[in-house]
């Protein structure tokens, strides 16, 4: 068979890749749809596939035709990618990331301000794990076909110079090691290959997704019928992720957001429903 090409939301294309669609649908049908039924539902939108098909087109495919009978949880759900989008910059999807970081064995100091050696800096996050402590820069986009440019990587080792000097001269009690830049899109090349040369640390989109997934470590925004008000007013409560959700009690939330009980308790029903996926 000859290989194939798809477009991108962005213009940009890329080859057909089987096992990305394989992926969706073992993640997205909660269990349902084993190993074998998504690698032949993957053959079937690959021979129906044609050069340069969308990949709007293809998911359209796989949703409305291939996993129709296994939406138990996709009714549920946003999609993630989505969910990240609708966090706002700040201070939401900074302190996602700061939970997420201590996920995977950071300790974190969230949000402070760190006197270089010639100006203070205001710093998102310090990670710290065995030998290493990171000034983590955290980049969101409400598109996520935004990329992060070569600019925010130049500014993050500008402010990492700065820093790590500052230490030296004992104005800063931080000793900072190297820089780690978290964001919700891709990095352009340009960027890509500056922080490889610089020693930077980038965490993009499939980065983040890879993790999330692993720990299941979703925002309330995944959830669906819940209005941008109510999820602002909840981070506002420090319930940002489904578990948090989850574990909340129903009748401080209902009172909280002045809303139904069984509103409230239909979320966190299906917030488990998600998680058990």
């Amino acid at each position: 068979m000859a290989f194939k090409y798809v477009t991108k939301a962005d213009g940009s294309k890329q080859d057909f890749d089987r096992e990305k669609i394989v992926k969706t649908c073992l993640r997205v049908s909660g269990g349902e749809v084993d190993r074998k039924t998504a690698e032949e539902i993957a053959s079937e939108i690959e021979n129906r596939s044609y050069d340069g098909i969308s990949t709007k087109k293809i998911l359209e495919m796989l949703f409305n035709e291939y996993l129709k009978p296994y939406k138990t949880i996709i009714p549920f759900r946003n999609n993630l990618r989505k969910a990240i989008s609708l966090l706002r910059s700040k201070p939401d999807f900074e302190l996602y990331i700061q939970l997420l970081l201590e996920q995977v064995g950071y300790s974190i100091t969230p949000n402070c301000i760190c006197r270089g050696k010639c100006v203070e800096h205001e710093i998102d996050a310090i990670a710290r794990k065995g030998t290493e402590t990171k000034l983590v820069e955290v980049k969101h986009h409400v598109n996520h076909h935004t990329p992060t440019d070569l600019d925010v990587c130049r500014n993050t080792r500008a402010v990492l110079e700065d820093v790590i000097e500052g230490y030296e001269d004992g104005k800063n009690s931080h000793p900072i090691t190297s820089a780690m830049i978290v964001g919700n899109t891709k990095f352009t090349r340009h960027a890509e290959r500056y922080c490889n040369c610089r020693g930077i640390e980038l965490l993009a989109w499939y980065d983040l997704e890879s993790i999330i997934e692993e720990k299941k470590f979703y925002p309330i925004t995944l959830l669906k019928g819940i209005s941008r008000k109510v999820n602002h007013r909840l981070i506002e409560e420090n319930i940002i992720t489904l578990q948090q959700l989850v574990e909340s009690d129903s009748n401080q939330l209902t009172h909280m957001l002045d809303i139904e009980q069984e509103i409230v308790e239909d979320w966190i029903l299906r917030s488990k429903k998600i998680l058990s996926g």
